[in-house]
């Protein structure tokens, strides 16, 4: 499971990539400029970041040079490609949640009503 700031990095490179070949070249200043001001994240966590995606194997990382400029490769790996999938997955258990909360408290609120109008 993803932490919050693993979720958010993970979501800016999904959304950089190409359907065709699930591989991107990008930039870390790229993910930095993307980056909520919520997530309070430096360059230093963004490394450590994409480091531990690396090692989860949600994609592979090769750092090279493009122009002189360093850039990374990164293509996605089986877990990398599901990540859009497990976030759709993930806002449907939170809405299953909800209803079933709204349900019950209905349930408790005409049991009480019903407790209340038999002691009458």
């Amino acid at each position: 499971m993803l932490n919050k700031n693993e979720k958010i990095v993970m979501q800016i490179i999904y959304d950089k990539m190409t359907d065709a070949k699930k591989a991107v070249i990008i930039k870390e200043d790229e993910i930095l400029s993307n980056l909520p001001k919520k997530a309070k994240i430096d360059l230093g966590g963004l490394r450590m970041i994409l480091q531990q995606l690396a090692i989860d194997e949600y994609f592979e990382l090769i750092h090279t040079e493009k122009k002189g400029e360093p850039v990374m490769v990164v293509t996605l790996k089986k877990k990398g490609v599901a990540f859009e999938r497990g976030l759709v997955q993930q806002k449907r258990k939170f809405g299953q949640k909800i209803a079933i909360t709204i349900i019950c408290a209905i349930i408790t609120a005409l049991i009480s009503m019903l407790i209340k109008n038999l002691g009458n």
